[in-house]
């Protein structure tokens, strides 16, 4: 039961996120969250607050401001105290400037007694790495900006 309501919770992050509402995932984090993006991006980098999170995903969604994510899969193990879940998901992303694309990738989650505390993105870089240069191009600054770490 206890993995089932994880699932939902997650399920209900993903698609908060696709309505471009991140303060329902930013609930369910805590405070000291550890968060990974790989890439040579403006989104690349660990942040290590939820803070820098918040800012994080300010950012995210002014150089994409439009992300809708489809889950795949979600697997979900261990205790309340201790639990890792692993989400697949593909992603049609849409840049502040330039074309749209498709994208997939894992996010693996660290939860503790309903928070999580760390989540590592796993996706394909190369991908949002291009789009944040064609911004850049187009006159983004900040999508040529420093990582938020």
């Amino acid at each position: 039961m206890y993995h089932n309501i994880i699932k939902n919770k997650l399920k209900s992050n993903f698609k908060s996120l696709s309505q471009g509402n991140y303060q329902a995932l930013l609930d369910t984090v805590h405070n000291n969250v550890e968060h990974q993006f790989l890439g040579d991006s403006p989104i690349g980098g660990a942040r290590k607050s939820k803070e820098k999170l918040t800012r994080w995903f300010e950012r995210v969604y002014r150089l994409f401001p439009s992300l809708k994510f489809e889950i795949k899969d979600i697997f979900v193990s261990g205790f309340p105290w201790h639990t890792k879940a692993a989400v697949e998901w593909e992603a049609q992303v849409t840049p502040a400037k330039g074309n749209v694309y498709k994208n997939s990738g894992v996010h693996i989650v660290t939860i503790k007694w309903g928070k999580a505390t760390k989540i590592s993105a796993y996706e394909n870089a190369d991908l949002v790495a291009q789009a944040c240069k064609k911004m850049l191009a187009e006159g983004i600054e900040e999508a040529g900006e420093s990582q938020i770490n």
